[in-house]
């Protein structure tokens, strides 16, 4: 019963949270002024402390009435790039047009996402990072630990940013700064406009409902150069394949006379008038290897959920610049395949970026593929978890002749379980001739894949 009314409680006061009315440094002079000349004159028969209070209250009071009355006459508008990289910090602009008659100066702009306050569930079953080094009194009320999955939830944390001098019928531009903190969509909600008063001391707040959404995509790493990926060997000069074509590019090349065998659509009719004969164009084709990046999204581990799919997204960009048509495949509520090609890498990115931990086990996924493994070059299994249904389908694609590489994202904690960890990954690796398996341990994936 206290959890859930300290959860309700914490909910109430950070989800309506908005940017107010805020005191300069020149007002929070005043008001610290104000307090300590109204603590001296208390007593009126001793001092006249109480006249300069007065004095000072009476200050802040108009300053605080004169930002009614002097509202600057702007419009804004939010420049946001198409997507942005979760840990990765960026910034955007928001464009101020000055519609008034008078130079608008020292405005502040606070642009605000949409709070997203945690499920009661996560905030019962979550952890805070290094948790248990807070004090007993900060772990049984956990407001560290709701501030933290407010954070997350909310997706994004945006720093105000002070406008330079917007002429009259001017427009300036304002640098806003920005920490995508996961990968998803993160929302936008207002955007304020903090403007000064006449006598500097506070700020009154004009708002602007200004709702858009930004594709925050997964966090992405370096793979060695070194590195082979499966299939490879098989690719021609020029990224050609003998036997795996999965389509050609319809690139114009010439034209030339008509032969036996030549199709009727590729006849050029304005060439084929001119020279009396039939003239077809000639095309060259482009094949491409095939390859399928098997995401595994069955986990009990949040944290070691979003390891694998940064793994998953930094395979898959390695890839498709290797001249292969990739298909993505993972399971949500069902198995999902996204297919690959021109243009396709960033419907396959934002996949990746909204992907979910799925209730279905791997088994699943599994099946689904068996049906689609003829015309495979190669495929990439990326797993948090190593059981007997991925080792059936590793042989399964071993035995139909199409090289696999798994890598297995895992957590364990030194000595004798992560030498046997690792010590059971080899057996399994040498149990294939053909296929690598890799143990990548949370915390140094990123230094694990350079060294590949």
């Amino acid at each position: 019963m206290f959890r859930r009314f300290i959860f309700a409680a914490y909910s109430r006061v950070t989800t309506r949270r908005r940017s107010t009315r805020q005191s300069s440094e020149r007002g929070q002079l005043v008001l610290a002024a104000a307090l300590v000349c109204g603590a001296i004159g208390i007593d009126t028969d001793l001092t006249l402390n109480y006249q300069l209070f007065a004095l000072l209250l009476v200050l802040l009071f108009s300053s605080r009435i004169t930002t009614r009355f002097h509202q600057p006459q702007i419009s804004i508008k939010r420049l946001l790039p198409k997507h942005a990289t979760a840990n990765h910090n960026f910034s955007y602009d928001i464009l101020l047009t000055n519609n008034g008659s008078r130079v608008e100066a020292d405005l502040r702009i606070v642009d605000e996402p949409v709070v997203i306050s945690p499920l009661f569930e996560e905030f019962t079953n979550s952890r805070e990072p290094f948790e248990e080094t807070r004090n007993a009194y900060d772990r049984f009320i956990r407001w560290h630990r709701f501030l933290w999955l407010l954070r997350l939830k909310t997706g994004i944390r945006l720093n105000p940013a002070e406008a330079d001098e917007v002429p009259v019928k001017g427009q300036i531009k304002v640098r806003i700064e920005a920490e995508p903190l996961r990968r998803g969509y993160a929302k936008f909600g207002a955007t304020a406009v903090l403007h000064p008063d006449l006598f500097g001391m506070s700020f009154g707040v004009k708002r602007f409902a200004n709702p858009e959404q930004l594709l925050i995509l997964p966090e992405r790493y370096r793979i060695s150069e070194s590195f082979e990926l499966p299939g490879g060997s098989n690719a021609l000069p020029g990224g050609t394949h003998p036997s795996w074509a999965t389509g050609n590019s319809d690139e114009f090349v010439s034209l030339r006379d008509y032969r036996d065998g030549d199709s009727a659509k590729k006849i050029h009719w304005p060439s084929s008038m001119k020279r009396h004969k039939p003239v077809v164009r000639e095309y060259q084709d482009e094949y491409f290897l095939r390859q399928s990046l098997i995401l595994d999204t069955a986990s009990d581990n949040p944290n070691l959920f979003e390891e694998t799919v940064s793994v998953a997204t930094s395979f898959l960009i390695r890839m498709t610049e290797k001249n292969a048509a990739v298909e993505l495949v993972f399971c949500d509520e069902q198995p999902v395949t996204v297919q690959g090609g021109s243009g396709s890498q960033l419907r396959q990115l934002e996949s990746l970026a909204t992907v979910q931990i799925s209730p279905q086990p791997f088994s699943v996924v599994a099946d689904y593929v068996r049906t689609k493994i003829r015309g495979l070059t190669a495929c990439v299994i990326v797993t948090c978890q190593w059981n007997e249904e991925h080792r059936v389908l590793q042989r399964l694609f071993e035995s139909k002749g199409v090289p696999t590489t798994v890598f297995v994202i895992g957590k364990h904690d030194p000595g004798e379980g992560r030498e046997n960890s690792a010590k059971e990954l080899h057996n399994n690796e040498q149990s294939f001739s053909k296929h690598h398996c890799h143990f990548l341990n949370t915390g140094e994936v990123k230094e694990a894949l350079l060294a590949l």
